[in-house]
């Protein structure tokens, strides 16, 4: 995931990058709730705000 400015607050996900954060530890609660927010999709479009 990368930024293209300071404001850019929206992220692309995909069931790749989902499996590698999970084989790299990652939170598992949190890769279980972005794989059910893609569901069947093959991406996911998320956006960050505080």
């Amino acid at each position: 995931m990368e930024e293209e400015h300071a404001q850019d607050q929206g992220y692309y996900l995909n069931a790749d990058l989902l499996e590698t954060w999970r084989e790299q530890g990652a939170d598992p609660a949190l890769i279980e709730l972005l794989a059910k927010a893609m569901g069947d999709g093959e991406e996911l479009s998320i956006r960050w705000s505080r």
